[in-house]
């Protein structure tokens, strides 16, 4: 049933992740998480008293940044043997405010990003519909106009819009 209604569709092929992406996916996964380690040692670091736990502390955040530069290695390495995906790299790090490790992280979380439309790229990095008509821009840009602003957002209560008065 499955294989008719894929036929019938024709949906287009899209490429399997390369060896070299699936590589690097999983050392970004391990340094983002050495990177919660390392925030969460050196949260810890200041509750310590004992000069044993000290030192302790502060031998696991170098222990900490040593792996991650070695995972910043491994991924430089790994980039450097695809050809293909360095010259993605060039074109995503000379991008004003984008860096390497932001180019790094969509490289590997949008593989799809050079063989895509610009739209289909938007949709990936979640960026917002643009309105489709000059009413509903106009409408959503006075309703964003008319909102009310908060010093502490996370104190006021929702906005909604003034009910209409019968006249």
């Amino acid at each position: 049933m499955l294989a008719r209604f894929a036929a019938l569709l024709e949906p287009p092929v899209r490429p399997v992740v390369s060896a070299t992406l699936d590589t690097m996916k999983e050392l970004d996964v391990a340094r983002r998480a050495l990177v919660k380690n390392r925030v969460a040692a050196r949260d810890r670091d200041h509750t310590h008293r004992s000069p044993l736990l000290k030192r302790q502390a502060r031998a696991r955040l170098a222990q900490i940044d040593r792996q991650i530069a070695a995972i910043d290695a491994a991924l430089h390495a790994q980039l450097a043997a695809d050809p293909a995906l360095q010259a993605r790299f060039a074109i995503l790090v000379s991008i004003p405010g984008v860096g390497e490790g932001t180019a790094l992280a969509m490289l590997i979380e949008m593989p799809e990003l050079g063989a895509i439309e610009h739209k289909g790229a938007a949709s990936l990095a979640g960026s917002p519909r643009s309105p489709a008509t000059p009413a509903n821009a106009a409408a959503s840009a006075s309703s964003a106009a008319a909102a009310p602003t908060c010093a502490r957002p996370s104190t006021c209560p929702p906005w909604s819009p003034p009910a209409s008065t019968p006249r």
